[in-house]
């Protein structure tokens, strides 16, 4: 089978499963201002490890401005999005890669209204800002373990070193299929 079939029958063998979809937000200068703000939207956030300590890692696609923001800086957030329309607006917002011209996902949200700024002396003093979603399920703070780059991807390892809950209820979170957006069905 040709190379170019077989990059054909994986993408469409991996669209026909459901993932979720959640936002990374990533830690910026304190002095950078919000509209300024790195994040993007990861379909492959996956748990690595519980003990000795709780590990999450994801993929991005790369060249990304919020990959030279990871770099950069030790912490960063993962949200847990709510399966509703207004987050499918926020995973659009996030989604835009470099090659459209990079994100700007802060544009036109508000501070305190649409996010928050988290800041953690213990590991990343005050020299930079963290902002946080607001109106998500879950938001996990990471620091970054490691990173390394296969083909056209960068492969994330963070550890968990807070949680913000912001709605306990059990949805399965926003889902991703074949170019659309899911929430989870009947249990079986």
């Amino acid at each position: 089978m040709g190379s170019n079939m077989m990059k054909t029958f994986f993408k469409q063998s991996m669209q026909r499963l459901c993932f979720p979809t959640t936002i990374i937000t990533t830690s910026s200068y304190a002095d950078t201002i919000p509209k300024d703000f790195h994040g993007l939207t990861v379909s492959s956030m996956t748990s690595l490890s519980v003990s000795p300590a709780p590990l999450l890692q994801f993929n991005v696609q790369t060249p990304s401005l919020s990959s030279k923001n990871l770099h950069s800086h030790d912490i960063f957030a993962v949200h847990q999005l709510k399966p509703e329309l207004a987050s499918i607006e926020l995973v659009r917002r996030f989604s835009r890669g470099i090659k459209h011209g990079g994100t700007k996902p802060f544009v036109e949200l508000d501070e305190n209204k649409d996010f928050s700024i988290y800041r953690n002396a213990i590991y990343d003093s005050d020299k930079s800002v963290l902002p946080i979603l607001k109106n998500v399920e879950r938001v996990l703070i990471c620091k970054k373990i490691e990173s390394f780059h296969i083909a056209d991807h960068e492969v994330w390892v963070g550890e968990v070193i807070d949680c913000i809950i912001e709605d306990d209820k059990i949805t399965g979170g926003l889902l991703h299929s074949n170019g659309e957006f899911y929430k989870m069905g009947e249990k079986l």
